[in-house]
């Protein structure tokens, strides 16, 4: 386990200061378990034969384990690069989830507007409102489409402070 480098601290700040708290968690959780080791081919050869072992029935040896490896902390300026691109990765994949949910209940809505046995309330302006826990959230199709717009402005001001970070330089 690495211990978490103090430069990452307005990262974080940032982060929760926004609203994205979890994905700061989601970033000390990253840290804290490493990074996985791959499996040489060899092991993957014999994990391949255990499955087929396994497949007709017959009984491994219980000496063979497969992906026991321990995971490579991420330290140092790998840190910094590491969560820079772990945050853009994180909203990019965020964003999408949400264009597809958002294109699925529009599709939903449409067709239930066409139904003449469903009762279908009408539509917000530009979007939809939907109503999670008794807590209004509404998204429009302007404003996704301004997140979506906004994620190269976002990776490229990750990777400067990125860089800024690690050479020491100003990250304004």
């Amino acid at each position: 386990m690495a211990v978490i480098d103090r430069r990452l601290l307005p990262l974080i700040e940032a982060l929760a200061e926004s609203g994205a708290d979890w994905l700061a968690f989601e970033l000390f959780e990253g840290l804290h378990v490493g990074r996985p080791v791959e499996d040489s081919d060899e092991e993957l050869s014999r994990a391949r034969l255990a499955v087929r072992t396994f497949a007709k029935e017959e009984r491994l040896p219980e000496e063979q384990n497969f992906g026991d490896h321990a995971a490579i902390p991420i330290t140092g300026d790998e840190q910094i690069e590491w969560a820079a691109k772990y945050v853009i990765d994180r909203i990019s994949e965020c964003v999408r989830m949400l264009e597809t949910s958002l294109e699925q209940l529009e599709s939903i809505v449409s067709k239930g507007r066409q139904s003449d046995t469903v009762s279908v309330p009408p539509q917000e302006k530009g979007g939809l409102a939907i109503r999670v826990e008794g807590e209004r959230i509404s998204i429009r199709r302007t404003q996704l489409d301004e997140g979506i717009a906004g994620l190269s402005a976002l990776r490229e001001t990750l990777s400067h402070w990125s860089e800024s970070v690690r050479t020491g330089s100003d990250a304004s």
